[in-house]
């Protein structure tokens, strides 16, 4: 139970990270005491042998009586000698210059007052003793040398550098190893968050990390399903659209030209049943036209689920082409059209299809609601989008004409948002108005 409670801790990020911690410190113990062992030993071994240490102090008792020699230095002489000896600091010299059965003791640190010593007190295997000829005599001078501290000095130093450097390299490692891992997960998100819901999370480990992909990735699964579910039902629910309005269209098609066929012929009814004729024949229209509004605007909300083409286009040349064609239909229905073309050259990525289908509901509602005795003005212009406005007068209608359902400017509205644009409508009095705006990808 113990083992296993350990192992759940350690799959953890708080465990790895102690883990590492602990780690990167036994690491850190062993290069620090192993590493100073280790130079410590070749000191050891070379340079504080007998012979390397003897060698030293010979040479520093060359020094030592070229300076005498220099100075004419009497063997009483401790200020110059502790000058000499200062001057050698790095080497923590000390030297006593022997008198009798006492030495003058001469350290790198300073002469004390009370610096005579017995002869028999120098440690002879510290001392290293040799005849220096002094200008008064020639007297025998004890030297000693401790440079090695110096050398231990920065082996401790270096073991400490090094100890501190192996905690850091093991963290940084650790470190990069976890951002790796991050980024490994941000790139998959990246993916998915890009549509390809089909690429599948990388959790290689059971910590917080690997759980929070694993989470994501069955999220992700079930999006998937949810996706297919939807689009299976969108399906389904087009085909009975499909059915249905082939069924309804059919009949109310015939039944259309029988009441057509009636109506030609009303001379020959009774007035009574004229009018009911008629009456009947704008209904069997109205019902047509309504079952081709609602067919459309179930199609443009199934198309959420779809793809949508969006091709480059400049905007110019397609609305010219686009207006262009509305505004003959119009005229040629007796109305005035005024047209206010776009002026800045810019590029659209615009599913033509979809934005005819916006312009073919405007023109449907002109023709039905529009008066014709004032202008329909259409105009358009750029700035960080592309706006195309239509403006109108709406005329009185008539007991024939049936009000509008807005079911055309819905769609309209959906269309827009489809392609990443925007669309309002309003009245302001008789007054109407209608906008479309689209994203413009770069002017020219």
């Amino acid at each position: 139970m113990t083992k296993g409670l350990l192992k759940n801790r350690f799959r953890t990020l708080r465990g790895q990270m102690l883990t590492v911690v602990l780690l990167a410190a036994l690491a850190a113990a062993v290069v620090g005491f192993g590493g100073r062992w280790l130079m410590n030993y070749t000191i050891g071994h070379w340079y504080v042998t007998p012979e390397a240490v003897a060698s030293r102090a010979a040479a520093l008792a060359e020094e030592l009586e070229s300076y005498v020699a220099a100075n004419q230095l009497a063997s009483d002489d401790y200020d110059a000698l502790r000058t000499w000896v200062g001057g050698m600091r790095d080497s923590s010299i000390s030297i006593a210059v022997i008198d009798g059965d006492y030495a003058y003791e001469v350290d790198w640190w300073g002469t004390e007052d009370n610096a005579s010593v017995r002869v028999d007190s120098l440690d002879e295997t510290r001392y290293h003793f040799f005849d220096i000829p002094f200008a008064d005599k020639v007297s025998t001078v004890a030297i000693t040398e401790h440079s090695e501290a110096h050398l231990y000095n920065i082996v401790t130093s270096t073991s400490v550098v090094a100890a501190a450097l192996t905690v850091l390299m093991i963290l940084l490692v650790y470190n990069e190893h976890l951002a790796q891992r991050i980024r490994v997960f941000s790139e998959d998100l990246h993916k998915i968050s890009g549509g390809d819901l089909e690429y599948p999370l990388r959790a290689t480990s059971d910590d917080e990390l690997g759980q929070l992909a694993r989470s994501v990735d069955t999220m992700r699964n079930t999006i998937i399903q949810r996706t297919h579910a939807e689009q299976s039902a969108l399906q389904a629910n087009s085909d009975l659209i499909t059915a249905l309005s082939h069924d309804i269209r059919n009949p109310l098609t015939s039944l259309i030209g029988y009441m057509e066929l009636l109506e030609m012929e009303q001379e020959k009814l009774p007035e009574d049943a004229g009018t009911y004729v008629h009456a009947s024949l704008d209904k069997a229209y109205r019902i047509r036209d309504l079952t081709g509004e609602l067919f459309r605007y179930f199609l443009v909300f199934s198309q959420e689920a779809q793809d949508v083409k969006l091709e480059e286009y400049d905007a110019q040349i397609l609305l010219f082409q686009l207006l262009g064609e509305y505004t003959n239909e119009l005229r040629s229905q007796g109305f005035t059209v005024e047209t206010d073309q776009l002026k800045q050259p810019c590029t659209l990525r615009i599913d033509v299809p979809l934005f005819k289908r916006v312009v073919d509901n405007i023109s449907s509602n002109l023709l039905k609601y529009a008066d014709p005795a004032t202008p329909i003005v259409f105009s358009a212009y750029a700035d960080d989008v592309l706006h195309v406005i239509v403006e109108n007068r709406t005329r009185v209608l008539g007991s024939d004409v049936v009000e509008s359902n807005k079911i055309g400017l819905r769609t309209c509205g959906s269309i827009m948002k489809l392609l990443e644009g925007s669309f309002s409508s309003g009245a302001e009095g008789e007054n109407f108005r209608v906008e479309c705006t689209l994203p413009i990808l770069k002017k020219t």
